[in-house]
């Protein structure tokens, strides 16, 4: 704790005037100055306090504890004493009597904002989480202000994944004391998380700025700037965190995955092993130069990955970055494919005992959505959106070849790729907050004007009018809950959905490491209750949408086919023939996405049907598919 935390954890002590402290009488300062009398008795409690603060700074726990025990017998009734006896004990780990020093403290002065946020800081620290949020709760109710509390209740949620809380507790520290480098970065990596990346980056690039040696935020921030497509100041981001601790692998694998992203795999490689000369069993480089390489049998980093797997102390994100490696190392190899899969479904399970993810909620957004969006509602609501024909969407499950369709796309002179678009999100999002609903409860109710309004806003934050392309891919595969609002925020947009077998895409997504957002993923029965919900709304799209609007393009025609099905795609979006767009693995652009290796290749037909392979292992998601799945057939 900082010296600002410690000031708010045990602010300097109110010393109540006691009986002992009053008497002011020449005897008793007669004692106190005689030769031998000196030492404790002799200090202020302010002083003493004061003393054992800057033994907490300098870490002297043991010293604080002892020093504090004495200071609450001497002055029993000072809430402050108590607060630093708990404090000194937490960090001691000794819990149990740091919470009974809480509880004393509170007991003094029920209304002290701090000694609640420091019983919270104990309970959380016991895992008893709901207790300890219901402390903090009380703290910020008895001072909203207390900029702890909100940090500290901010990292709670945090850690319970409940990402969109804990950013509005950051933002309220961040508002109390902005120039706390600390708190920008937590703000900056929540808001990355959410993938509000412009924002995030605001925060991060202020937090380095006050802070220049601040290594974290120098990561977090190359990491943001990476998703936002901005690679020169990634690059510099890492370059910095790298120089700043050299002896460090993150620095290294985060420059391997910017390398990777933009095209250089071999670069990318060169940089893993860099983080493992550093850190032997640093699984995210391991995972790294396992998606920049291909293997073979006889390769011997499969059994140093397999051993590594053995060690005790591995933590559940390392072991399931190793499990994915592996899985994708040994199915290049020609391994038998119940090993390739037990090594999936082990990185599988691993991710999924972290996460508190009901499938319900999808399934019933996808619900309300189709609900919202109903045929009535199409028809009834004037078309006066955004005239722009710029934007094609890309649209479709992860997995299913939309990544590959923007690089065609991208491979035209007159497109820009401009990768997966958040702007769409983060409007709806603004919307939710002013509208005091979340979408689409308030797509009813929505003027004509707004739906204008929306287009144009997108437009402006997506399409650069000085830019040579003349058309955008957003290639965000979860535009499909938007279909409804994109037509008639911009009617002119072009919209192409992407269709892969149900079982191939599914198991495509089983078998990719997803690192936010995608929690159905990680267990086959949830993928085909996922999978059904989607094909369900895209069912109520070719329903709803206005003709023309959106083409169905199947990636395994795609792939049989392809200068027949590249000539259909472009017809759609209003493009001439260009023959660049059948050498897409020629074009120089980042992609950052999971099929980055994949677009750097001629189109090949290996992923077609592959979930035979895996049959045995797929009874989970066939029965969940239902009537989507595929007839039975070893």
């Amino acid at each position: 704790m900082g010296r600002r935390a410690l000031q708010q954890a045990v602010p300097s002590p109110r010393i109540r005037k006691t009986a002992m402290s009053k008497r002011k009488t020449s005897r008793a300062a007669g004692k106190q100055t005689r030769k031998g009398a000196r030492g404790a008795a002799s200090v202020s409690p302010q002083q003493q306090f004061a003393d054992l603060v800057a033994a907490y700074q300098a870490g002297r726990y043991e010293e604080v504890v002892t020093g504090a025990t004495r200071f609450t017998t001497r002055w029993p009734d000072q809430e402050a004493g108590w607060n630093l006896l708990a404090e000194g004990q937490r960090m001691m780990e000794r819990l149990d009597e740091a919470e009974v020093a809480c509880r004393k403290a509170v007991s003094i002065n029920p209304e002290s904002a701090e000694a609640h946020n420091n019983t919270a800081n104990v309970l959380r620290d016991r895992g008893a989480m709901e207790t300890a949020e219901t402390e903090y709760r009380e703290a910020l109710a008895l001072k909203p202000g207390l900029v702890e509390a909100h940090f500290n209740l901010g990292n709670l949620l945090l850690g319970q994944e409940r990402l969109v809380e804990a950013a509005t507790e950051f933002h309220a520290a961040v508002n109390g004391r902005p120039n706390e480098p600390l708190y920008l970065y937590s703000l900056g990596a929540v808001l990355g998380r959410l993938e509000n990346y412009a924002d995030a980056r605001m925060a991060l690039e202020r937090a380095v700025r006050l802070q220049p040696g601040y290594f974290e935020a120098h990561i977090e921030l190359g990491r943001v700037c990476r998703e936002l497509g901005e690679y020169d100041r990634s690059r510099a981001a890492f370059e910095q965190a790298v120089a700043l601790r050299p002896e460090s692998p993150r620095g290294h694998s985060q420059m391997g995955t910017l390398l990777q992203i933009t095209g250089d795999l071999a670069g990318a490689e060169r940089f893993g092993r860099k983080a493992l000369e550093i850190q032997h069993d640093y699984a995210p480089a391991w995972y790294l130069i396992a998606n920049s390489r291909d293997f073979s049998a006889s390769d011997p980093e499969l059994e140093e990955m397999e051993a590594l797997l053995e060690k005790q102390d591995l933590g559940v994100t390392a072991r399931s970055l190793l499990h994915f490696a592996l899985g994708k190392a040994h199915s290049e190899a020609g391994a038998d494919p119940g090993l390739v899969f037990r090594h999936y479904q082990a990185g599988c399970e691993a991710m999924r005992r972290n996460m508190d993810y009901d499938i319900a909620g999808p399934e019933k957004l996808m619900d309300d959505i189709a609900r919202a969006f109903s045929a009535e509602w199409m028809s009834a609501t004037r078309t006066t959106g955004d005239p722009t024909d710029a934007p094609i969407f890309v649209v479709g499950m992860p997995r299913s070849g939309t990544t590959l369709t923007e690089q065609i796309l991208a491979s035209h002179p007159r497109v820009h790729g401009a990768g997966e678009c958040v702007d769409l999100d983060n409007l709806i999002l603004s919307k939710d907050a002013a509208s005091g609903s979340t979408f689409p409860e308030w797509v009813p109710g929505m003027p004509d004007n707004e739906l204008a309004m929306l287009g144009a806003h997108y437009r402006s934050r997506v399409v650069d009018p000085a830019a040579p392309a003349e058309r955008v891919v957003d290639k965000r595969p979860f535009n499909f809950f938007h279909l409804g609002l994109i037509a008639k925020a911009l009617p002119n947009a072009r919209v192409v959905h992407l269709q892969r077998d149900p079982v191939d895409t599914c198991l495509s997504c089983y078998m990719q490491r997803f690192s936010e957002g995608h929690q159905w993923t990680n267990d086959l029965k949830e993928l085909g209750l996922y999978y059904r919900a989607y094909a369900k709304l895209m069912d109520h799209w070719r329903e709803v949408l206005p003709e023309g609007f959106m083409l169905d393009f199947s990636y395994e025609e795609l792939t049989a086919n392809p200068e027949t099905q590249i000539r259909r795609l472009l017809v759609h979006c209003g493009l001439e023939w260009n023959p660049a767009c059948m050498d897409f693995h020629k074009t120089k652009r980042g992609v950052n996405t999971p099929s980055v290796s994949q677009v750097r290749k001629p189109i090949y037909r290996t992923s077609v049907a592959k979930w035979h392979r895996f049959r045995g292992h797929l009874q989970p998601l066939l029965d969940a598919l239902g009537p989507l799945a595929p007839p039975n057939r070893e």
